[in-house]
């Protein structure tokens, strides 16, 4: 390691990093993580954060979470936070350091694509995936969770029970006030927000008091914006459907529904 320390700071991350994709050559690997992880320069520190992605052993999550509480530069923090997405089964607080690492960036950072490909396989996938869905859900809509200008709270009986949602407006159909959300707040091109318009143009077509039972369930559903809101909204369509006798074209119409609703993804 002094042999390494002398060289300039380019060839310090080229060395670290080589090294770390070796370790079997290392007289003590974590020794060697805990002195690099204080070079003074980010370019050595960045490459040697390269080279730890792929490895473990034991003794080194607790370098490498101090590592993590110092450091200031993002791509070596981003480089640390791979490394935590592929061993998060290790440790509870890798799991916890990359879950938040992901929640706290943009539905469009790069860092996100990383901790997604180096977390396949582990339980925190999933919890990502779950995190994804619940954010998407939540932002549908954006701007209906209560606080809307022009909203007042309304009493609703979805089937389950009395549900309190927001309403725009003091008067119109429930399906008149479904057409003005989607038209006013959805964004273009969501997929949720597609299947919205689609449900919307396929109402029109069915009785007006099925078609008010349908846009009072959804619109309770889009308002809240609850976790599971896509899937209930499915289960409610097929549970509509199989309440009148003879409904025919009208069930077999909120049953196609239903099934756009559940490729949700």
């Amino acid at each position: 390691m002094d042999e390494i320390d002398k060289k300039s700071e380019d060839t310090r991350a080229y060395t670290f990093q080589l090294a770390m994709r070796q370790p079997q050559y290392l007289t003590d690997p974590v020794e060697f993580v805990e002195r690099g992880s204080l070079d003074a320069y980010s370019v050595a520190r960045e490459g040697l954060a390269l080279g730890v992605v792929p490895f473990w052993t034991e003794g080194i999550s607790p370098i490498l979470l101090k590592w993590w509480s110092s450091e200031r530069v993002p791509a070596v923090k981003a480089s640390l936070v791979e490394h935590f997405s592929r061993f998060s089964d290790r440790s509870s607080d890798y799991k916890g350091l990359a879950l938040e690492a992901y929640r706290s960036s943009g539905r469009d950072d790069a860092l996100r694509a990383q901790i997604e490909i180096a977390s396949g396989g582990t339980t925190l996938y999933a919890e990502l995936q779950r995190y994804k869905r619940s954010e998407r859900e939540r932002e549908i809509l954006p701007g209906l969770a209560g606080g809307a200008t022009g909203m007042a709270a309304v009493s609703i009986n979805s089937g389950g029970g009395p549900i309190t949602i927001g309403q725009l407006g003091d008067h119109g159909t429930n399906f008149g006030e479904l057409k003005t959300l989607v038209a006013t707040k959805a964004p273009e091109g969501d997929q949720i927000s597609e299947i919205l318009k689609k449900t919307i143009a396929d109402l029109e077509g069915i009785p007006p008091d099925v078609r008010e039972e349908v846009s009072r369930s959804i619109k309770a559903e889009v308002v809240e914006r609850k976790p599971g809101f896509v899937s209930r909204i499915g289960a409610n369509l097929r549970r509509i459907a199989g309440v009148g006798a003879n409904m025919g074209a009208t069930a077999e119409k909120l049953v196609a529904l239903a099934e756009l609703w559940d490729r949700i993804q």
